[in-house]
């Protein structure tokens, strides 16, 4: 079973690795946009790359928000196709994975899971002149801006902040 109880997570090594380079074109080959993000994990940046160059190369679109909390990606993924956060959340940190959320927001539910599943590995590649490209994006600032009109005033009260080696 790929999928635990809140997407995708292994220690890094051979096998997530070749889990980022199936899913990639599996998540390529549904179309449209991916809102990629990932947490502060040092493998972060690879696993995003894997992903990254298999939904391009089956002809999808990506568009990475680099470092930024999993709500962000979540929020972010409204109005394109997939989002996936590269995170293995409260895990240790030689832990990495992939969460992956639907058009509004919500996590794959596990009929979608399945599907992913069923076809991985994902290597069917699209034409040379039918690759997609990768832009870089602010998914952040729109999340803080709708957390703020949706806030109550939080005027008398006091506020205690801890980053805990997030990514917001």
């Amino acid at each position: 079973m790929l999928f635990g109880s809140s997407g995708i997570r292994r220690k890094y090594g051979p096998e997530l690795v070749e889990i980022a380079q199936a899913l990639g074109p599996c998540l390529g080959r549904r179309g449209g946009v991916t809102l990629t993000g990932r947490d502060t994990r040092t493998t972060g940046p690879v696993l995003n790359r894997l992903v990254s160059a298999g939904i391009i190369a089956a002809g999808g679109q990506v568009r990475d928000t680099g470092v930024a909390p999993t709500p962000t990606v979540a929020f972010g993924t409204r109005g394109v196709t997939t989002g996936v956060m590269i995170t293995a959340s409260h895990n240790p940190e030689e832990y990495n994975g992939f969460k992956l959320f639907n058009p509004d927001g919500s996590s794959f539910s596990g009929d979608q899971q399945r599907e992913i599943e069923e076809n991985l590995p994902g290597k069917e590649w699209a034409a040379w002149d039918g690759q997609g490209e990768l832009r870089e994006v602010d998914a952040l600032t729109p999340y803080i801006h709708a957390v703020f009109r949706k806030r109550s005033s939080l005027d008398g009260l006091p506020l205690v902040l801890d980053c805990g080696n997030g990514a917001g």
